[in-house]
């Protein structure tokens, strides 16, 4: 499979808030840190790669495919916002991924397991954090190309934000993943390519090589908001 590219894209939401105008190629078996204060557009990325945002202008190409069905089912997200409704049994949503998607029931299993989930609980009687954990090891138990995972550092810490990020570097051997933070140093060790976002407008991407040459990861974060 080829890569992502984004052509001219633009999304207007009023006089005051736009996004774009973006062009940008991102290649698969890495894993990106897209950058920026909320508000800043990185949402609103992962909303147009995924197909959630259909009313743009400009080209957004995946595997050789404009948006449609078929880059959808190469594309797993996780939005930051909860997407089931809490009378779901865990149980029930794992099958209903297996019935939808190219889904690894077994290995998702395990990771319930692994974070002492028990699948036969609505998952309304869990904890909020429990709740995006449900959410989000499902979209990483897909097959997928494309991993878009929102606002994790928000989400999860510790122990939990440890396991979950080994699966990413897993899964960025075979695909690329896509992950959005307020602050680059939460990435700085494992990902490849850090964007960063202002105002809905690309400000900068630079390698993780070209990032680490920096005195220090939060002034460069500011360094680069501050030119916008």
């Amino acid at each position: 499979m080829s890569g992502v590219q984004f052509k001219n894209v633009y999304k207007s939401y009023s006089k005051k808030h736009t996004f774009g105008n973006l062009n940008l190629d991102l290649s698969l078996n890495q894993i990106v840190n897209v950058v920026g204060p909320k508000k800043s557009g990185k949402t609103t990325l992962l909303n147009l790669l995924s197909g959630v945002e259909s009313n743009f202008k400009g080209d957004i190409i995946i595997d050789e495919h404009l948006i449609d069905e078929h880059t959808k089912s190469l594309v797993s997200y996780c939005p930051s916002s909860l997407m089931f409704d809490m009378k779901f049994k865990i149980k029930d949503l794992l099958n209903l991924y297996k019935e939808i998607f190219d889904f690894d029931l077994d290995k998702t299993m395990k990771f319930f397991a692994e974070n002492s989930i028990n699948i036969n609980k609505r998952l309304g009687s869990l904890k909020l954090k429990n709740q995006y954990l449900v959410q989000l090891l499902l979209t990483l138990g897909r097959n997928a190309k494309i991993y878009l995972i929102d606002d994790l550092f928000l989400k999860l810490k510790g122990q939990e934000l440890l396991d979950i990020l080994e699966i990413i570097k897993e899964h960025s051997s075979r695909s690329l993943i896509i992950l959005t933070s307020e602050s680059c140093q939460v990435c700085e060790s494992f990902a490849s390519l850090f964007l960063f976002f202002e105002k809905g407008k690309l400000s900068k991407a630079i390698s993780k090589y070209e990032l680490h040459e920096k005195k220090s990861v939060d002034s460069f974060s500011w360094e680069v908001f501050s030119n916008v």
